[in-house]
């Protein structure tokens, strides 16, 4: 077995000749760890940008016995990605980051499952978009919340809870519970 290969083209390869298995379908320099233990597996990490979501990373688990001709079929299976969160292309120098989980479905191809962005917030299909508790004895507040940024009183017994972030789009619903 190989101990450590490094190619021409500076990929580095761990356990393997022949390191950067995906480098025709993702541009970046390759660390490659091969191992066919149970728990075997690539980590491949790039770049520096300045763009608002542009990958500086990548973590990728690859299946080499999948073919690689087209999306369904890939090597990869799922990867785990860093992306820049900048509203002035990193003029301050001071970038976000997010970090974008994507998974590949049997026959299916690689997709975004679940984000959990800078300041937290885990979004998904399968993830509340907001919830909050409040108190209407006494001053009117949000007690606690995820995605609610304050409530207003609308009339007796109705209450409007206003988004920190808005909705993917405008077909949601809603479920509410109450003590009194």
């Amino acid at each position: 077995a190989t101990a450590m290969t490094i190619t021409s083209a500076e990929h580095i390869g761990i356990g393997t000749s022949s390191p950067a298995i995906t480098e025709s379908r993702q541009a970046g320099k390759f660390l490659t760890v091969y191992s066919t233990a149970t728990n075997g597996s690539i980590l491949e990490l790039s770049s520096n940008k300045n763009t608002d979501n542009d990958t500086v990373g990548i973590v990728s688990f690859i299946n080499t016995e999948n073919g690689d001709t087209s999306g369904n079929n890939r090597k990869y299976l799922a990867q785990i990605r860093g992306k820049v969160e900048t509203n002035d292309s990193n003029a301050q120098d001071d970038s976000g980051g997010n970090l974008v989980f994507q998974t590949k479905a049997d026959g299916g191809v690689l997709d975004d499952r679940l984000t959990i962005t800078s300041d937290g917030r885990g979004l998904s299909q399968f993830t509340a978009k907001a919830w909050s508790t409040h108190n209407q004895h006494g001053t009117l507040a949000v007690g606690d919340s995820h995605n609610v940024s304050s409530i207003t009183d609308i009339g007796t017994g109705n209450f409007r809870l206003n988004f920190s972030n808005n909705m993917g789009n405008t077909n949601y619903t809603w479920t509410g519970f109450c003590t009194y």
